[in-house]
């Protein structure tokens, strides 16, 4: 298995390359984008992600008071917040302090994750080697994806799969290592943008109400456990 996922990892990264070329070479100059989004969203993304990376740093206690709409306070809460890039936007800010390259690394970066995680979860699930390896690229290569990269929020649901195959995996064997990591991927999606948020809820739930159904000798201890880990069942409201 560990095998199998470096090999379609590597796989994934050569097709991030091929198909996103020449972006990767223009991660600090260039942003790929169409009309439909215009340059609105484009600044909106790139001013989001460059604050939560500096005010992450210099003073995470007032992160969402944002630079904007002085006197008002906690404004970063009026939009999305993209804090679930963080882990992506925030090294690649911290070294190059160019919110270009900080937009570009999260958005390529989610295609050989999504297309990974995916792939695990559909393994994971009692899929073949090659069913999983399509599955991984049709999500993460499909043409919605392709046709724009500015929707970052949109972009970065690498956690999702990762966060359902551990919460399976952990009903099915126990162990706390896969409830934490289930726990920290489910947080850090839901951290992404508010409407993936409830994405996110439904998916979870849907998975979860297979798995009660079909798998009914889980141990009601390891679906305690589950929820009393879990975050309330609705994502925060915008302020």
């Amino acid at each position: 298995m560990r095998r199998w996922l470096a090999g379609a990892g590597l796989f994934y990264v050569a097709c991030t390359a091929v198909l996103t070329w020449p972006l990767p070479a223009n991660l600090g100059t260039h942003a790929r984008a169409t009309t439909a989004y215009g340059l609105s969203d484009v600044h909106l993304h790139l001013w989001t992600l460059a604050w939560i990376s500096r005010a992450m740093l210099r003073d995470p206690l007032h992160l969402f008071d944002a630079n904007i709409f002085y006197p008002a306070r906690l404004t970063l809460a009026g939009s999305d917040h993209l804090l679930g890039t963080l882990p992506f936007a925030g090294p690649a800010y911290w070294l190059t302090g160019n919110p270009l390259a900080a937009m570009n690394v999260v958005v390529l970066a989610s295609f050989p994750l999504f297309a990974l995680t995916t792939a695990a979860l559909v393994r994971g699930l009692g899929g073949g080697g090659w069913a999983a390896l399509l599955a991984g690229l049709v999500a993460a290569f499909a043409p919605v994806r392709m046709r724009s990269f500015v929707p970052v929020q949109t972009f970065t649901v690498q956690y999702l799969p990762l966060a359902l195959l551990a919460f399976v995996l952990y009903l099915r064997r126990g162990g706390r290592g896969w409830l934490a990591v289930g726990l920290v991927a489910f947080l850090l999606q839901l951290l992404v943008a508010y409407y993936v948020a409830y994405a996110t809820l439904v998916g979870l739930g849907v998975v979860l109400a297979v798995v009660a159904l079909r798998e009914q000798d889980v141990p009601l201890g390891r679906w305690a456990r589950l929820r009393a880990g879990s975050p309330p069942c609705s994502p925060p409201r915008r302020w």
